[in-house]
């Protein structure tokens, strides 16, 4: 099935549409501080302090994107009701009412006696997870309508913009504050874990509002009557959309293999507190706004596939350098935190001693920073562009869900491989380096993440550029024009 290069704006009243736009934002960044505060290095800490480790560890980080294939069940949800603002709602709601699970899990008389803590919370994660994909789906094929395509990467650049903000606020002030009470009050440790997900679910509960003003859109073409099955099909029969997923099976690969290595390096063999890695995710996001700057325009003027593969090449490049980063010695962790000035000044000093042991990995946030905005950007609105306009849903629920299952799998292989080689103590001597198992699955998430960029280049992405075209700022060929939406077109529904 080949796309059209020619492509019309969703019919509405431009009003409608920019003040829809507008609260996306809002609402992504409510989302984004409450997603942080559930999720991320929060949820990975609190998994290594309920004892998850090695195996269990990956299994954790994989079970969400497992249960995510059932996100393919959303087109037979969106299309039978053609309501997408409906589904994302009914969704939503019902992840936010799960997610309660999350604070009543750090106290042990919540918790049904002889069932490992560590399995309840893969079961939580299981039950948001499945809610939160398909509201996912939803959400972007009804916003895909709502923000013009000619525009897509400039609109979603700046949305994630503004939640690359939020993320760097939450893991700096979030970070010290666990850090800081745990550190004054070690017996209470999962009280701080319970605060931090109570008012991270306050923020996904409020940013359910500000979408309840946007207009529900139908979809474009009315969804044809057909099995649950034959929507699940569809978009595999699509020689350009199989491409595409191929590339992002591949980067799953690279991406999940390592992903346990670099939670547990962190934690356990550096020894770094929440507050140091807030401190990681605040050099990522002040580069991430700069990229997402940079590439918005960048891939409305260029188009996408270039940008991909740029980004991945300071994605791959990231891991070279964790693999100079050394644990501090115990010695110099004591120095600087027995005595000094007192209260969050003592408690900095603390996340940062042994700075000159770990300082590189700052490094690798830098590229990371700029290099994943211009795949996530890119990876994202070539996907809706290899969907067909009329109804994308299926295409969307397919991408996510089928790299979604491929991320689980590697990220419990990865994390069951590594669990053999740190139990055997694995090293490896290179000249006068000496690699450990760590080290190895850096070098895996470099080979697995570059190899990804060779499978863009058979996507077929209408208009876009080649790389030289873009380093030596020549237009493409053929760019596609976005057409106005027809002059007197049906109002947006409420």
């Amino acid at each position: 099935m080949s796309q059209p290069t020619t492509r019309t704006a969703y019919p509405m009243d431009e009003g409608v549409r920019s003040r829809a736009m507008r609260l996306a934002i809002w609402q992504g960044v409510l989302e984004t501080i409450g997603g942080w505060m559930i999720g991320g290095w929060f949820l990975n800490y609190f998994a290594m302090e309920l004892g998850a480790r090695g195996t269990m560890m990956g299994l954790v980080l994989a079970v969400g994107n497992v249960v995510g294939i059932l996100r393919l069940f959303a087109p037979y949800f969106v299309n039978r009701s053609n309501n997408r603002k409906g589904v994302w709602l009914c969704a939503i709601v019902a992840s936010r009412i799960i997610s309660i699970g999350f604070p009543l899990l750090a106290f042990p008389q919540f918790r049904p006696a002889g069932i490992d803590p560590v399995w309840l919370l893969v079961g939580i994660l299981c039950s948001t997870t499945i809610a939160n994909a398909v509201s996912a789906i939803a959400w972007l094929s009804w916003y895909a309508d709502i923000v013009p395509e000619a525009i897509w990467g400039r609109y979603f650049g700046r949305r994630n913009i503004y939640t690359a903000v939020a993320v760097a606020v939450v893991t700096i002030f979030g970070g010290w504050a666990v850090d800081a009470y745990t550190r004054a009050h070690p017996e209470a440790k999962f009280f701080a874990y319970a605060l931090i997900y109570g008012v991270g679910i306050a923020f996904n509960i409020a940013a359910i509002f500000p979408m309840l003003l946007v207009p529900n859109l139908p979809l474009r073409e009315a969804p044809p009557n057909r099995s649950l099955w034959q929507d699940i099909r569809a978009p595999f029969k699509d020689a350009n959309f199989r491409r595409y997923a191929l590339f992002h099976c591949w980067l799953m690969l690279g991406s999940g293999i390592p992903h346990a290595s670099f939670q547990l390096y962190v934690k356990e063999y550096l020894g770094l507190g929440l507050l140091a890695v807030g401190t990681f995710q605040l050099t990522n996001q002040i580069f991430s706004v700069w990229g997402f700057r940079v590439f918005g325009g960048l891939t409305d003027r260029y188009g996408n596939k270039p940008f991909i593969i740029l980004g991945l090449i300071g994605a791959a490049l990231g891991p070279f350098f964790w693999i100079p980063s050394e644990a501090p010695p115990p010695a110099l962790a004591v120095a600087v935190t027995a005595g000094g000035p007192p209260g969050w000044v003592r408690d900095l000093m603390a996340s940062f001693h042994g700075i000159e042991y770990f300082g590189w990995i700052y490094a690798a946030y830098v590229v990371w920073g700029l290099g994943w905005a211009g795949v996530n950007l890119g990876k994202q609105n070539l996907m809706l562009k290899v969907a067909p306009q009329e109804n994308n849903v299926a295409y969307i629920a397919a991408a996510e869900g089928l790299g979604g299952v491929c991320l689980a799998i590697f990220q419990v292989l990865g994390g069951m491989w590594l669990e053999g080689l740190l139990k055997a103590d694995f090293s490896w001597q290179v000249g006068a380096l000496k690699l450990n198992a760590y080290h190895l699955f850096f070098l895996a998430s470099f080979v697995g993440r570059s190899s990804a960029a060779l499978w863009v280049f058979g996507i077929r992405e209408p208009g876009a550029s080649t790389i030289r075209q873009v380093l030596t700022r020549q237009k493409p060929k053929e760019s596609p024009e976005l057409e106005p939406a027809p002059a007197g077109g049906p109002a947006a529904p409420g």
